[in-house]
């Protein structure tokens, strides 16, 4: 006996996928490779680590006269003295207190030794804290630059090696967090 095929049920013909893997692999790399990722750098300190328990009796030692500090409230008030100071006006206050401080003459102490002690509230916002280290930094880099002309007749940016070390030996960053 013959079978007669139904011609009248029609197959659909399937695609080929075995090179769709491939293919989408291959894109996806070619899209890694070439795609730019925006980085934040963030600031560029290294924190320090907490003091050891025998070291927290440093405070003793220093000379009050010698530190700058700085209070951030919880409410984002930024105190130096007991009084309420804005951001901006740090940086004139901090450049001036670094180069006149106010140590004893009697003493053989050095200009150079002072401290900026910031002392943060648990809850203190994140911009008053980034605006007074933006203040910090750009009182040292006055500074620096200052000297750097008075003393080598270029920009701080523009010194060697060995000059950037004569300047910040003569101006050094002193900061200290609580």
């Amino acid at each position: 006996m013959l079978f007669k095929k139904n011609f009248s049920s029609h197959e659909i013909p399937e695609l080929n996928t075995t090179s769709t893997a491939d293919i989408s692999f291959m894109l996806l790399i070619l899209f890694l490779v070439t795609t730019s990722m925006d980085r934040n750098f963030g600031l560029p300190y290294q924190l320090s680590k907490p003091a050891p328990k025998h070291l927290e009796h440093i405070e003793k030692v220093v000379d009050r006269r010698n530190v700058f500090e700085i209070d951030l409230t919880a409410d984002g008030k930024i105190i130096h003295n007991d009084e309420e100071v804005e951001a901006d006006k740090l940086c004139a206050m901090m450049k001036e207190f670094i180069v006149n401080p106010k140590h004893d003459e009697t003493l053989s102490e050095s200009p150079a030794k002072h401290i900026i002690l910031i002392n943060a509230d648990d809850n203190s916002k994140y911009e008053s804290y980034f605006a007074v280290e933006n203040q910090i930094v750009n009182a040292y880099k006055q500074l620096r630059n200052e000297a750097s002309r008075k003393r080598f007749g270029k920009p701080y940016d523009a010194l060697n090696d060995r000059q950037l070390q004569v300047i910040d030996e003569a101006i050094p960053q002193r900061v200290s967090e609580k």
